[in-house]
């Protein structure tokens, strides 16, 4: 797998808990089916092995994801839970009863899926980031023995998470580059600044009751914009910022720039044009490739027969990408 950062999944639900954005990036769920393969198949199957069922391929939908994350509120007493083992109230196998106040900011919930004939499967770490009225969750990817790892630690039956213990949360969510660095915790703030951030009203407003005035007020019905337009934008800026589940482009001065114009009619592409993943959003400029090659050849002809002739040639090739503010 790789180093960096990369999103499996995003959600973005309302004070209801219902799913009003999602957006899964196939690119990065192959990797981790095929993590997931590679360590079942070389798991144990004994009594051992209890929690090979846990890591498994599974992405909810939006209704399975709802659903569980309403239960887990319900459980843990509130959106972010407990955050430590309440006697007579956490129960094992929930964040709680893993003793650490980091469960309050990174958390897993359990989804019973209608499809696979209705298995349990625990999805984490889901980074919670509350911002106004809504709730973005982020799905980083991580090995699959860290999910297991995470597994047996909110079943243990001793209670705290000392520091220094082996296996604790500290040291499984520091081996975990998508979470400790440049990643998830990011993408879940850029994405809560741009649904929930001060956008310059619009020309034309069919209600003039209060709103958060984000990106998201046109799918309570309070500016004069469609859900499915503000949809389609939504999932041009997640492609631009996020190409292939990858995080690119979380500069804020363009999340600045969505914050403050919006998306207008301009930034739709023509139909028969397809915009480039990788490329910036708001950028205009045209992308340039330069590609140079450096060629030294040394040589030495002494047109004598006691003597060989040597000849040795070096050289480096240098590829230069230039998209926009990055090179």
């Amino acid at each position: 797998m790789p180093s960096g950062c990369s999103i499996r999944a995003l959600w973005i639900l309302n004070s209801l808990d219902a799913v009003v954005l999602s957006r899964k990036f196939p690119v990065v769920e192959k990797q981790w089916r095929a993590a997931c393969k590679t360590m079942n198949d070389n798991s144990n199957n004994t009594e051992e092995d209890l929690l090979k069922h846990t890591v498994s391929p599974f992405l909810p939908n939006d209704a399975e994801l709802s659903s569980a994350f309403a239960e887990r509120k319900k459980r843990e007493g509130s959106l972010r839970g407990y955050g430590i083992r309440v006697n007579n109230q956490s129960v094992k196998g929930s964040d709680s009863w893993v003793d650490d106040p980091i469960t309050r900011h990174i958390i897993s919930i359990n989804v019973e899926s209608k499809v696979e004939g209705g298995e349990n499967h625990l999805l984490w770490p889901l980074i919670l980031h509350l911002r106004g009225s809504y709730v973005i969750l982020v799905l980083p990817l991580v090995e699959p023995v860290h999910l297991k790892a995470y597994a047996k630690l909110c079943r243990k039956s001793d209670c705290g998470n000392a520091v220094g213990v082996d296996a604790s949360l500290s040291s499984i969510l520091l081996d975990t580059p998508s979470i400790t660095g440049y990643g998830s915790f990011m993408v879940a703030h850029a994405i809560g600044d741009i649904i929930v951030g001060d956008v310059v009203d619009p020309e034309v407003v069919v209600n003039a009751a209060p709103s958060v005035g984000g990106l998201l007020d046109s799918l309570t019905g309070s500016i004069g914009i469609t859900g499915p337009w503000i949809k389609i934008h939504f999932e041009i800026f997640i492609s631009s910022a996020m190409p292939f589940g990858t995080p690119l482009d979380l500069n804020y001065s363009n999340i600045f720039a969505i914050k403050a114009n919006g998306f207008s009619s301009s930034d739709l592409l023509p139909a028969d044009f397809k915009q480039p993943a990788w490329k910036p959003y708001l950028f205009k400029g045209k992308q340039r490739i330069l590609f140079t090659i450096n060629e030294t050849i040394h040589a030495a002809l002494y047109d004598r027969e006691e003597i060989s002739d040597t000849i040795s040639v070096s050289g480096s090739n240098k590829l230069s990408s230039r998209i926009g503010r990055f090179a």
